[in-house]
C-alpha cells in the first residue's frame, strides 16, 4: 500500500520512535483491520521490543496516515497478551 502521511502523523512516528518498517508492515499486512468513523480505518499489528509485546495503532482515512500510536496495553483492544 502506497501511504502518504500528514504533519501530525509524521511528528507523532518520530515522538515515539515507530520503525518505518513497522508502519509499513502494519499496512501491507495487519493483524487486524477496525472500521472506525467513515471513512477512517485503523490498522493494528503487534510487535516486539525489548522483550515486550507492543500493538501499533495506524489510522488512515483512505491512503492518507492520520496518526500513528504505540500500546503495551493489548488487552484493551481485544489482543490475547501471550
Amino acid at each position: 500500500m502506497d501511504y502518504r502521511l500528514t504533519p501530525h502523523a509524521a511528528a507523532r512516528i518520530a515522538e515515539r520512535a515507530i520503525p518505518a518498517d513497522w508502519l509499513d508492515a502494519t499496512l501491507q499486512e495487519p493483524g487486524q483491520l477496525v472500521e472506525l468513523a467513515n471513512p477512517r480505518c485503523e490498522y493494528r499489528r503487534v510487535f516486539v521490543r525489548g522483550g515486550r509485546r507492543l500493538l501499533l495503532r495506524v489510522v488512515c482515512e483512505g491512503d492518507l496516515v492520520i496518526t500513528a500510536l504505540l500500546t503495551s496495553k493489548l488487552a484493551k483492544y481485544g489482543v490475547p497478551e501471550s
